[in-house]
């Protein structure tokens, strides 16, 4: 027979999917909003060709539906957090790039940065904007690639998140 522990776990596992999924009033009307944006989002994304594009689905169901108001200031806070991180890591790579001890120290410096803005931070959308671009733009700065492509694989994250939080708040603002 099976340990009591078990059943306890998969007792709790039951109730909490069940109240996860009780109705509420609104749930089926942001459920449609969501299908909508990230139905949206992958359209353009995948018509334009645009790179990484699961971050613009991510983003584009992380955004906060309460009002349009609250919708418009998380999309702004997302593509604000995307910059500054897509900035920083930029002139972060200009400054340090040439010189591998810097460099070592400066990647150091910026995952605790990043580890540190993801614990803190109360908004948790807000957060991954900034720390994403960072875990997508390291690997791309320390390959062997000519310098066009890395700008260009930095910046990108900054286009997907716009699309992402762009057809969001459109959906929010037409619903």
């Amino acid at each position: 027979h099976r340990p009591a522990r078990q059943t306890v776990s998969w007792l709790w596992f039951r109730e909490f999917i069940r109240w996860e999924v009780a109705p509420y009033p609104g749930r089926m009307s942001t459920v449609i909003r969501m299908t909508i944006a990230a139905t949206l989002v992958m359209i353009i994304v995948v018509t334009f060709r645009i790179p990484n594009a699961a971050l613009a689905g991510l983003f584009s169901i992380l955004l906060a539906r309460e009002s349009l108001a609250v919708t418009w200031r998380g999309g702004q806070l997302i593509v604000l957090g995307f910059v500054l991180a897509s900035l920083y890591t930029l002139f972060g790579m200009m400054l340090f790039r040439g010189y591998p001890i810097t460099h070592f120290f400066w990647v150091i410096g910026t995952l605790f940065l990043a580890f540190f803005v993801m614990r803190t931070t109360t908004n948790y959308a807000a957060a991954a904007a900034f720390t994403i671009p960072i875990g997508v733009a390291l690997p791309i700065w320390d390959g062997s690639l000519p310098s066009e492509f890395q700008v260009e694989g930095t910046l990108w994250p900054i286009v997907i998140i716009a699309v992402g939080a762009g057809a969001t708040v459109l959906t929010e603002a037409v619903y």
